[in-house]
């Protein structure tokens, strides 16, 4: 019987992803109307950190991380009131926007083919994106975060280098990298990784693809930080988050409670776990892309937003997953209970990790029941 539900959700999520990927998303913002409607909270309160990102740009700070998105947007939010209403509209609806056009492409990468396995490398990775707090409800939970935007470079990146579009993936992913620096540490790896593992090792379109994002990396490094204070530059009311641009590189957490550490720790390891396990059952050796998700290790030191980057890791194994499926290894992987069991605890649809609090829609939850 269980077997039977199971074979009929992962064929029901194949067949309708796009409109399953919607709901999910949905699921994943219907947080903060709960919030607004309970407590009285203003409008798009849970943008107000983020908004400061959208005002820097390379007119107001000169070159300056994170400001490629704002300097395109800067003619555009200058038709509205700083704070107002309008423009805070404007940033949800571009970010939804922007969901949307990753979880379509998503969609077209992933939709089943003929004589598809239930519990292939493919149909679980549809059902982490709808199901799991790491999938599309993270996405939504994030909103306004411009981690979208560098993750819809990224995959229109990687789109053009599976078509040989060696230049305009390697500008794409630059364009990723001036949107937010993060993109170095996972996007930029991937097409390195999947490109030499096509070629066999460095050559010209691997340079190709190395120089531009090189050059915004480096960049980004040398004069990520303004000169200019922000908050002299901003008005108050779109300048709440103006530090992360006087950050120092190091920036660890260690203040969270116990359970945080455990939550944050189990859906770290599960993209891991996946990636170890669909290598293993496929024969695969280590390459350069098994390599590339564990990069990101390296950005918990620098950065406290651990859902973030959990969410990140199940991104880049997805696409390493994906990557090899779709070139002919896609054997079953989770074909021991314990596995199963591991999967399915992963799947639990607990609504989005979250930064502040590991599971929120759960600690809500528990709240409310009084357990607490």
């Amino acid at each position: 019987m269980f077997k039977s539900f199971g074979r009929y959700i992962s064929q029901s999520v194949a067949n309708n992803l796009f409109l399953w990927s919607c709901l999910s998303y949905v699921a994943g913002l219907v947080y903060y109307p709960a919030e607004i409607l309970k407590d009285g909270r203003e409008p798009f309160y849970f943008l107000e950190w983020k908004m400061t990102q959208y005002h820097i740009n390379y007119i107001d700070f000169g070159m300056v991380k994170r400001g490629f998105t704002g300097t395109i947007l800067y003619p555009i939010l200058a038709l509205f009131e700083d704070g107002s209403l309008a423009e805070y509209l404007l940033v949800f609806l571009l970010d939804v926007a922007v969901c949307l056009t990753i979880i379509y492409i998503v969609t077209k990468a992933l939709k089943p083919e003929p004589g598809e396995d239930n519990w292939t490398a493919i149909s679980i990775l549809r059902l982490i994106l709808v199901f799991s707090p790491l999938g599309y409800m993270a996405l939504a939970y994030d909103v306004g975060r411009y981690d979208h935007i560098a993750l819809l470079c990224a995959l229109i990146s990687i789109a053009l280098l599976r078509q040989d579009r060696f230049v305009a993936s390697g500008v794409m992913m630059a364009i990723g990298i001036l949107n937010h620096e993060a993109l170095l540490f996972y996007g930029f790896p991937l097409i390195i990784a999947y490109q030499m593992i096509r070629t066999g090792g460095i050559g010209a379109s691997v340079i190709t693809l190395l120089v531009p994002s090189l050059i915004a990396g480096i960049a980004t490094v040398v004069f990520g930080n303004s000169d200019i204070d922000p908050k002299d530059v901003l008005s108050e009311e779109v300048a709440v988050g103006a530090a992360v641009w006087s950050r120092g590189l190091f920036e660890p957490q260690f203040a969270l409670p116990p359970i945080q550490y455990v939550i944050f720790a189990f859906y770290t390891v599960i993209p891991y776990l996946l990636l170890f396990w669909f290598y293993s059952a496929n024969g695969l050796r280590k390459d350069w892309l098994f390599v590339a998700p564990f990069l990101l290790l390296v950005i918990f030191a620098l950065g406290v937003d651990y859902a973030r980057w959990a969410a990140l890791i199940m991104f880049t194994v997805s696409v390493v997953i994906f990557l090899h499926a779709r070139s002919g290894k896609d054997t079953a992987f989770v074909e021991t209970p314990l596995k199963m069991a591991v999967l399915l605890a992963a799947l639990i649809p607990l609504g989005p990790v979250g930064i502040e609090t590991g599971l929120p829609y759960l600690t809500a939850f528990v709240k409310i029941m009084g357990l607490v």
